[in-house]
């Protein structure tokens, strides 16, 4: 709500600059300012009305934790209530705790903060860029700046990186003489001031379009794990793809079909063959598949940043009619397709089982829905095994494979019931998962000791064993990320690091979306070297909590009622990335590298 209510004002304040209250007792350059920032909320008691004193150390952090409260989606107080212990020997303050905790402010050599001392200009520099950066997750110094100033020499050589983010971003401007005397004390006002600009210039660098202009190094050699990092023949690699779901295996809320009632793939497939029959159903999904993700977002995906993509598949399109693998399948061909897309730009690929015989959990993303049936019947274990083999022997020499992904959420069985409908860390949930993925992994071994396997733990690395019990070698732990508080974030971050320091595999977020903090979670994987999968690519009609990184708002398909020529027509004209869908530029700002 305060996010909300400050981008109001921002509107009201930009377009309509209104004359200022003499209630503010300030300088006139600062009366707009200063009524925004008062009327926002964002300002201490303890410096109200003394907007031309100088502000201390404490009231100028008291000052940036307000305004990060306004304008970001950390909860402040959870922060101030759950970090133990003194930072410093001088103050217990807890908005100081908070500061300190997100790299906004920091003490001196011996442990104090010097609460009361009053703060240079300098310091204030450095102050609004860390703040600047926790709002923004960007670390990056300003690029192709050259300062001016008459006195720059004077500015303190930890403090010039500082000085010149706030110039080049105009948040902190020189004096009347060109200089920026750094070590001048800085005002209640100025303070207040350069606050406002900078959340200025942090939106408009959050809706800032990227310039689609990377290139890829070329995929010259594998993947492998070395001491918990992925490494490949150029030194250390951290995966940063985006996931194409709804391409292999469509998931409905996603997709350009229409609702109907706990419908999965196989739902759909049944609907199109009992209306049209398995040729016509057969060649709308090619025609579907063709035109969801096409060369083209191969080459968006590079020009993006992006150096990964995880590709969901069902397990039925490796299928032939015998019910036995079929090297000359659909699922077979799209991952050559797709592989060759990949080192042509540069782009590793996470081969992702996301729907297995039988369903490895209750939920619709599985393809069939309320199952569970894979563990406990060999027939589906011996059709996984089979084509998890022929996978594995197809691709062996492929270098942009970058891992095998078992299966996607194992257990994932919550808000269902039913036989199999195990709760996902209990003994039962564990156990079963574990044995199928030694059963797998032994299995790929056979026939390709070289690429990484990973696993999923859903939803806590706890319910992965030591690799070493069984045997595994070469392993990257998996976790998905949907969790939207800090503290939950913290903790499955945590337990990556713990994985990868314990037990040497590589770790992966091989989905996430924390909506609102996304910047947060980011930040958590970059600072950690954490590779990382965004869920997802594209999306239709699902423009909100960040879900599609391209989304199209569309008048969905309800294959019940339309044609096969409208079906048809849909899938052909309708659905590839460059008929109208639309770049989430916020989002995209909110999870690229720095």
């Amino acid at each position: 709500m305060k996010k909300i209510l400050l981008l109001v004002l921002s509107i009201i304040f930009i377009i309509n600059l209104t004359p200022a209250y003499a209630a503010y007792s300030c300088s006139d350059w600062a009366s707009d300012y200063i009524e925004f920032a008062d009327s926002a909320g964002i300002i201490p008691d303890e410096v109200k009305g003394r907007y031309t004193e100088d502000i201390t150390r404490l009231e100028f952090t008291h000052l940036a934790i307000a305004f990060l409260s306004a304008v970001s989606a950390l909860d402040i107080e959870y922060l101030a209530d759950s970090i133990d212990g003194i930072q410093f020997s001088d103050t217990d303050d807890k908005y100081v705790a908070v500061a300190n905790y997100l790299g906004i402010i920091s003490g001196t050599d011996e442990g104090k903060f010097l609460p009361d001392n009053s703060i240079s200009r300098q310091e204030a520099a450095k102050i609004l860029s860390n703040t600047y950066a926790v709002i923004t997750g960007d670390h990056s110094p300003a690029l192709n700046y050259t300062n001016t100033y008459t006195d720059y020499d004077e500015v303190s050589d930890w403090a010039k990186p500082y000085v010149d983010n706030v110039s080049a971003w105009s948040i902190m401007n020189g004096m009347s003489d060109n200089t920026f005397a750094p070590n001048s004390n800085y005002t209640i006002e100025q303070a207040i001031v350069t606050f406002i600009r900078l959340y200025e210039y942090a939106v408009n660098s959050l809706y800032l379009p990227p310039d689609m202009l990377n290139k890829n190094p070329e995929i010259t050699s594998m993947l492998y794990v070395d001491d918990g990092q992925l490494i490949n023949d150029k030194g250390s690699v951290v995966l940063n793809g985006v996931n194409l779901g709804g391409w292999l295996i469509m998931e409905e809320w996603m997709s350009p079909v229409a609702s109907f009632k706990d419908a999965a793939y196989s739902d759909i497939i049944d609907t199109l063959t009992s209306r049209f029959g398995e040729f016509h159903t057969n060649n709308l999904i090619e025609s579907y598949e063709d035109n969801f993700i096409t060369a083209d977002d191969f080459a968006i995906i590079e020009a993006l940043g992006f150096n990964c993509v995880r590709i969901p598949f069902w397990y039925k399109s490796f299928i032939g009619k015998s019910g036995k693998v079929n090297t000359d399948s659909n699922g077979f061909k799209r991952l050559d397709w797709a592989l060759e897309q990949c080192q042509k730009h540069g782009i590793y690929a996470v081969l992702d089982m996301h729907g297995c015989p039988g369903g490895q959990s209750m939920n619709h993303s599985t393809g069939i829905t309320a199952k569970n049936e894979l563990y406990t019947s060999e027939e589906n274990l011996k059709t996984m095994e089979d084509i998890w083999t022929a996978i594995a022997k197809r691709y062996a020499d492929y270098n942009c494979v970058a891992a095998y992904d078992i299966m996607n959420e194992p257990q994932n069985n919550g808000n269902y019931v039913g036989e199999y409908a195990w709760k996902a860390e209990s003994a039962e949930a564990v156990a079963h998962t574990n044995t199928v993925y030694d059963r797998m992994i032994k299995a790929i071994r056979k026939v390709d000791e070289n690429h990484a396997i990973t696993v999923e733990g859903i939803w806590t690395v706890d319910v992965l064993p030591e690799p070493d019990e069984y045997g595994w070698t070469n392993m990257i732990y998996q976790l998905h990320i949907y969790d939207t508080t800090v503290d939950m974030i913290d903790k499955r971050v945590n337990e990556l690091i713990t994985a990868k320091e314990k037990y040497g595999v590589a770790v992966l977020v091989g989905e996430y979306n924390s909506k609102s903090l996304e910047r947060y979670a980011t930040e958590k994987y970059l600072s950690n070297d954490i590779s990382r999968i965004k869920w997802t690519y594209k999306t239709f009609n699902v423009n909100y909590d960040n879900w599609g990184l391209f989304n199209k708002q569309y008048n969905k398909i309800n294959l019940r009622t339309a044609s096969y020529d409208e079906i048809k027509s849909a899938f052909d004209n309708d659905i590839s990335t460059n008929k109208d869908f639309m770049l989430n530029v916020a989002e995209y700002n909110m999870i690229k590298n720095r």
